[in-house]
């Protein structure tokens, strides 16, 4: 695949939601790290998706056309 990679926002959303959810942010008065650490990696996998830039993308006047004409 050529480009950058596009994400499905909906399942690191969803990982976060459960993690933040289902793991509590303090075990026994001490920082729960593990739920921490989790929510760390879900978040920095998202936004290594935006270390790719889109380069040289034509531009196409009939999708264009298309989308601003979509009802709103």
């Amino acid at each position: 695949v050529q480009g950058p990679p596009i994400p499905f926002l909906g399942i690191s959303l969803t990982d976060i939601t459960m993690l933040d959810d289902g793991n509590a942010s303090f075990v026994r008065d001490l920082v729960n790290v593990y739920k921490f650490e989790k929510l760390h990696s879900v978040i920095s996998e998202v936004l290594a998706f935006q270390q790719h830039p889109y380069v040289d993308i034509a531009s196409h006047e009939q999708l264009a056309l298309l989308l601003t004409e979509l009802p709103h």
